[in-house]
């Protein structure tokens, strides 16, 4: 098992580069920038904890991630391969979490690599100097975490899972969404744990200790802010694509 996950994991691993150089030969590795890239840049370079970034309508994930590239990097050239390289470990983490819980090998494989060689062509956020590719990978490394509690309760794995949901948030609010999916899906995933039947109370139990997991550190930071700005939110304004949405079902 341990020689047929690591051909997995170079399988991963050549297609990941593979994708890599087509970027490279169709200059995809190019930053990108959009109207919200100015918002991160000019937050970067503000102290992240201080009152004026706890009042911006930003979130704080992504400016600490650019502020960290640029002080490695010494700009946000490298911000592309950085994404592009965070996206592609955390399927390598999503495959072997789905092997570890015994799903099919094949079936893990063909999962993670099309969802690498599907970005190549549609991955237009790798290269964007935004939030979603990030907000991406740490929402993936969040469900891979995920599958790695149904396997064992180590508390490593519990810490990852708040973590990774945490940083997805932090990063991109709209994955506020990882609180109730994780609980759903830890419900629904643990009624046949490993192939044996859960009762409901353990099925309740697990899923409740999901809930604590993602919903303490956002709660921990909304307090913060509360204490600090007096606003218990995530951000201090959102609802952006909610009203996108909504606003096209509305007519006049």
């Amino acid at each position: 098992m341990a020689r047929i996950n690591l051909t997995a994991i170079q399988i991963l691993l050549l297609a990941s580069l593979a994708g890599a150089f087509f970027w490279v030969n169709h200059s995809r590795f190019v930053p990108g920038f959009q109207p919200d890239s100015t918002d991160y840049l000019e937050l970067s370079h503000k102290p992240l904890l201080s009152k004026e970034a706890l009042t911006s309508f930003r979130t704080l994930g992504y400016p600490l991630f650019l502020k960290v590239a640029q002080a490695v990097t010494g700009g946000v050239e490298a911000v592309p391969l950085l994404q592009w390289t965070g996206f592609s470990a955390s399927l390598v983490l999503l495959f072997l979490a789905m092997t570890r819980l015994m799903i099919p090998f094949w079936s893990a494989l063909v999962v993670c690599s099309w969802m690498i060689l599907s970005d190549v062509t549609t991955g237009w956020q790798h290269n964007t100097v935004g939030t979603d590719s990030l907000g991406l990978t740490f929402a993936v490394l969040c469900v891979a975490s995920l599958l790695l509690t149904l396997r064992s309760s180590h508390w490593l794995y519990w810490f990852l899972v708040s973590a990774f949901s945490f940083l997805a948030m932090q990063i991109r609010p709209a994955y506020m969404c990882l609180l109730p999916f994780s609980t759903v899906f830890a419900f629904l995933a643990y009624s046949r744990r490993l192939g044996f039947v859960v009762s409901l109370q353990s099925r309740l139990r697990y899923a409740g200790k999901v809930f604590a997991a993602v919903a303490v550190p956002l709660l921990a930071f909304c307090t913060l802010r509360l204490v600090t700005v007096g606003d218990f939110r995530l951000v201090s304004f959102g609802g952006f694509s909610a009203m996108g949405i909504a606003g096209q079902l509305l007519t006049p």
